[in-house]
């Protein structure tokens, strides 16, 4: 069973390399998740 600091680790190195592959920002990255989640708790 992994640690919560490897599953976080996991977590911030994929998003890391999806928003590098995106052209985008890591913090932009995370505001546009977040947006979007919070568009579709909203429906």
């Amino acid at each position: 069973m992994k640690a919560i600091g490897e599953l976080f680790d996991d977590l911030f190195r994929r998003a890391k390399a999806t928003a590098a592959g995106q052209g985008m920002s890591l913090k932009q990255q995370f505001s546009e998740a977040v947006d979007e989640r919070l568009r579709r708790e909203r429906r």
